[in-house]
């Protein structure tokens, strides 16, 4: 009884404190369909072709979030196949485009990461 004080008060700090935290680093889902997850896809996808001079076929988007902080950060998620490659023969290549935007809507940065690829060939370049 003499600690039960102590005990509540730190338990409810932790609590407040895993609650903070799990909102601080909380990433909503977005609509897919949305016009803007559209062009930051199709922007993500041509850089990354043009960059890499790749042959390749956008497949779909698998999901976007969001995430509010300072500035407002998007994580799409998409697919894409190596144009010419037989189905079945595993030449899906996974994607991630972390996109920064300013509060106001303008473009700051966008990262375009490999995530995933069962491709174990060479991918042809551009012709």
């Amino acid at each position: 009884m003499k600690y039960s004080a102590i005990i509540f008060l730190i338990f409810t700090i932790f609590i407040f404190y895993i609650d903070g935290a799990a909102r601080f680093d909380a990433w909503e889902e977005v609509d897919i369909n949305s016009q803007k997850i559209q062009n930051y896809t199709k922007l993500a996808f041509e850089k990354y072709n043009k960059d890499n001079k790749v042959n390749l076929d956008f497949r779909r988007i698998i999901d976007a979030q969001k995430r509010n902080f300072i500035d407002v950060r998007y994580r799409i998620n998409y697919s894409a196949r190596v144009r010419g490659c037989p189905v079945g023969t595993g030449c899906t290549i996974r994607f991630r485009a972390i996109v920064t935007e300013a509060k106001n809507g303008t473009l700051l940065s966008m990262e375009i990461i490999l995530k995933a690829s069962g491709y174990r060939g060479t991918i042809a370049p551009n012709i």
